[in-house]
């Protein structure tokens, strides 16, 4: 009988660190072809810049939901959640207008006149993205002179849907859909493919509106999220077998290949080779030091700043190694100095509480999740 879901995650004793430090190596690899100016071709670029950024979603789809399947109390799901993804993305924000982009501008440009007081300089690149959507790239004017000018963290933009995600796996909790209710995942899931499908014909098409526009990066993020939360809520019935995860990773491929939107062919397929992968790898490491959050959100100035440099002429692979050696220690520090203390929060700031009643706590966390909405969809 074919081990399943749960049973190879009970323990606790998986490889889904080494899976995202992975996932993040290889979106370093893929911004280090849009960086250095190089064009890859576009199976290569779609493998490096969207397969793993879907990869991160459909873990933390699979993860989030086994934490409030533990845990179902809203207060302290958003408390975790925003302590995890918070600090460290604070930080990245001030590290990169205080130190890496003044510092690489004035050692390229010999001068940092106005940097500081300009109307798009440091506070306002601080203010603009301090709530996770990312309002402003640029920085004083800059980056200039490189072939992705005008944008310092270009990482960033996923990140105020990854809390949105949060926001809409909190409703779908507290209503029961995890659990008491979960036949209805799969026609959530169904849904959100089906936009998902009208969303890829309309690019196809070249019929694309500003509306399918604005909704595509919530549906892209969603249906790999819920990919991830599909197989957490039915994960006793689902086996881990090699030959299955062979056909996934086959189906990743020939979406990726012949299909304008491979998600749509392989968008759950993703979600479980991913797991299969936590599961089967035997090895622990990132176990304890997770520093991959810290190398995605690092990867993309610290390779600005390197082209800025003039490292990008030693060409797309080197230039691309070159530039997670450099963003590996910042990563550590990040995870050392910034991630993991704040994490030390969680039992300080989730004491058990009276809990609302579920409908009471959905519709919190739904009137939340559509004001979030509202803010990154229309922000300045």
């Amino acid at each position: 009988m074919a081990q399943t879901l749960e049973r190879s995650y009970e323990s606790g004793a998986n490889a889904l660190n080494l899976v995202r430090l992975v996932l993040a190596s290889m979106v370093i690899f893929g911004h280090a072809a849009d960086l250095a100016g190089v064009q890859l071709p576009t199976a290569l670029a779609l493998m490096l810049s969207e397969v793993p950024v879907d990869g991160f979603f459909a873990i933390s789809g699979y993860l989030i939901a086994r934490s409030w399947q533990r845990n179902p109390q809203w207060r302290g799901f958003l408390t975790n959640r925003l302590l995890r993804i918070g600090p460290g993305y604070l930080i990245c924000l001030l590290v990169t207008a205080a130190v890496i982009a003044p510092v690489a501008t004035a050692t390229s440009q010999r001068s940092l006149k106005g940097y500081w007081i300009a109307p798009d300089g440091p506070l306002s690149y601080l203010l603009r993205n301090s709530t996770l959507w990312v309002g402003q790239f640029q920085i004083s004017g800059g980056p200039t002179g490189v072939p992705v000018p005008l944008n310092w963290d270009g990482s960033l933009w996923t990140l105020g849907w990854e809390f949105l995600c949060y926001l809409g796996l909190g409703v779908i909790g507290a209503l029961g859909v995890l659990s008491s209710k979960r036949s209805l995942l799969p026609w959530i899931f169904a849904g959100v493919w089906i936009i998902n499908l009208w969303g890829a014909f309309a690019n196809a098409s070249g019929t694309l509106t500003s509306l399918t526009a604005r909704i595509e990066p919530m549906d892209r993020f969603a249906l790999m999220f819920i990919a991830g939360t599909l197989l957490c809520a039915f994960d006793e019935r689902v086996p881990m077998r090699p030959d299955f995860a062979l056909a996934s990773a086959l189906l990743v491929g020939l979406g990726v290949l012949l299909t304008p939107d491979y998600r749509l062919l392989g968008g759950l397929p993703l979600a479980y080779l991913m797991l299969w992968i936590g599961a089967r790898t035997p090895s622990r490491i990132g176990s304890r030091n997770d520093i991959s959050y810290g190398l995605y959100i690092y990867g993309f100035p610290v390779q600005q700043a390197l082209v800025m440099w003039g490292f990008a002429a030693v060409g797309w692979l080197g230039f691309a190694v070159l530039g997670l050696l450099a963003t590996l220690p910042i990563a550590a520090l990040s995870w050392l100095v910034v991630e993991r203390p704040s994490l030390r929060w969680k039992s300080r700031l989730t004491t058990e509480t009276p809990e609302a009643p579920e409908r009471a706590a959905a519709v919190v966390l739904a009137v939340m999740f559509v004001g979030y909405y509202v803010l990154g969809t229309f922000r300045a």
